[in-house]
């Protein structure tokens, strides 16, 4: 491989909710896919594991850091302060989701 080309690495953004935490979706992206990093999170002191409702592949780190931040910033009111959760239902979620798709399509 050439010294001047770059790898894209791209990875995925998520939408994950947790019975133990009603009423919230957790937001954020991973290299990982979706159901393994809702595995990895349920080791992190919460007691139910959590459930991939929505998630978005992309295929290099730029178009993936800015489509996790544009989500932020869209829920920016409903977020939980200093965490990745928002305040939000499910139904929200499933309709983003489906605007989401048909935009980054």
């Amino acid at each position: 491989m050439p010294d001047d080309e770059t790898v894209k690495k791209g990875g995925y953004v998520y939408f994950l909710t947790n019975p133990a935490i009603p009423g919230h979706v957790k937001i954020g992206k991973s290299t990982r896919p979706p159901e393994e990093r809702a595995r990895q999170l349920f080791t992190t002191a919460v007691p139910r594991p959590y459930k991939v409702v929505a998630f978005q592949r992309f295929d290099d780190e730029e178009t993936l850091l800015r489509a996790e931040r544009e989500l932020h910033a869209k829920y920016a009111a409903r977020r939980v302060p200093n965490r990745e959760f928002l305040k939000l239902t499910l139904q929200w979620s499933r309709r983003k989701r489906c605007c989401w798709s048909c935009r980054s399509a």
